[in-house]
């Protein structure tokens, strides 16, 4: 039976060298807030707002949170203009770590979305 077989009929299929996420997110993984979220506003950079998140790895096996795939969507759904910093946050099972979402242009984040994990954030922070 194929990889692919396998994980529609739900039987946990081991990642494959060089898939990264995809045999992660087979396994469980699930992201939480470590910690309410760290604004800081640039005055010189009215536009942009820069957000401290703190993550935790509350699943069963280890996540990688990758800047090219990630995404930022605000308060109505609609995707914010964001850069993550670092590019890449490995997280182990039960680990936490810090990752800053440089944000700019209009718009509250509301949501972290990474290849099928999504993590709500507190639309308590500056709007642009």
């Amino acid at each position: 039976m194929s990889r692919s077989e396998n994980a529609a009929k739900g039987v946990a299929v081991p990642p494959v060298a060089g898939l990264g996420l995809a045999g992660v997110i087979a396994h469980g993984a699930h992201l939480a807030l470590d910690a309410p979220p760290a604004w800081i506003t640039l005055p010189q950079l009215p536009e942009h707002r820069i957000v401290r998140l703190h993550l935790r790895n509350d699943g069963d096996e280890a996540v990688e949170l990758r800047r090219s795939t990630l995404r930022v969507l605000g308060e109505e759904g609609e995707e914010l203009k964001a850069v993550a910093r670092p590019p890449l946050l490995r997280l182990e099972p039960g680990r936490a770590g810090a990752m800053d979402l440089v944000l700019h242009g209009p718009g509250r984040p509301a949501r972290l979305v990474h290849a099928g994990l999504e993590v709500e954030l507190p639309t308590s922070g500056p709007r642009a």
